[in-house]
């Protein structure tokens, strides 16, 4: 899995990179777009939950479903200290959290990303990382790049 891939490159690499999320829901999941809004609501709550939630969706994602996603939401958040189920509810009643959806989708849009997962290194975009090696190049030709001053600009996004 990606996550995996970016965790083992910052525990060899400590300080090395940054992590901004971006939700980019897929239209092909149904559900993609709810478990985005959901999970900006569980990480305004406890960011440590979000990667948690984070990580149970996409392990979950070939059962998940526009009919049991909300169950899958409520046992989440009814099952984690840090988190209490009435603010989740608010918040998602709130709508706040679409609009912090459709600023990442405009912003994917942006970099003309149409795919997950898409890494932007210094703006230039990489995607189809299939291991660790893959992406420690990404990351080391970008910085390289940054360095010899070819580069104007020195951040990254990751966008799943």
């Amino acid at each position: 899995m990606f996550n995996e891939i970016v965790e083992r490159y910052r525990q060899d690499h400590p300080g090395a990179i940054r992590i901004v999320f971006r939700n980019l829901p897929l239209p092909m999941h149904g559900w993609a777009a709810a478990a985005a809004r959901a999970g900006i609501c569980v990480f305004q709550q406890n960011p440590g939950a979000f990667w948690e939630f984070h990580d149970m969706l996409f392990a979950q994602q070939k059962t998940l479903s526009s009919e049991n996603l909300e169950s899958f939401i409520e046992q989440f958040v009814a099952g984690r200290s840090g988190l209490d189920l009435g603010l989740y509810a608010s918040c998602a009643a709130s709508g706040a959290s679409g609009d912090r959806v459709e600023q990442d989708l405009s912003r994917a849009r942006g970099y003309d990303i149409q795919s997950t997962p898409t890494v932007v290194v210094n703006g230039r975009r990489y995607t189809g990382f299939r291991d660790g090696a893959a992406f420690a190049a990404a990351i080391d030709a970008a910085t390289r790049l940054m360095l010899s001053g070819n580069s104007n600009t020195a951040k990254g996004e990751a966008v799943q």
